[in-house]
């Protein structure tokens, strides 16, 4: 278990950190994330769009909010050196848990991406 804490004693704890390298960086994205401790089951599928604006990104929840649909909308990035991120984590209340996803990536013109994805909860300590 990896934790964070904060100077207001906000303690973080790590549920899903994965770092994906795609052999195309067309390829769509699944995540399954699980944790006992919060009862949770979340998958978070991610699509990677030329069409629509620059940097932007659509969110779609299913009515039982187990599933995340994500389109990143023309996240490419113009070398393979600098990387494109949600600057604002992704902010979801499951069964009354605050749960964090932040994500970024890179692209080369090579045709590949590389996908990073980190899932946080936060937990407030007495």
């Amino acid at each position: 278990m990896i934790t964070q804490i904060s100077k207001t004693n906000t303690k973080w704890r790590l549920l899903y950190n994965e770092n994906i390298l795609l052999i195309d960086l067309a390829n769509k994205l699944s995540f399954e994330v699980t944790d006992q401790k919060l009862n949770l089951y979340l998958v978070i599928n991610f699509v990677f769009s030329d069409d629509g604006e620059k940097l932007k990104a659509k969110l779609n929840i299913s009515n039982d909010g187990n599933t995340l649909d994500i389109t990143l909308n023309k996240w490419e990035t113009d070398n393979a050196i600098g990387y494109i991120e949600n600057t604002e984590p992704l902010k979801l209340k499951k069964d009354g848990n605050d749960v964090w996803l932040k994500y970024r990536t890179q692209t080369s013109k090579d045709n590949w991406r590389n996908f990073h994805l980190s899932i946080w909860t936060e937990e407030i300590l007495s």
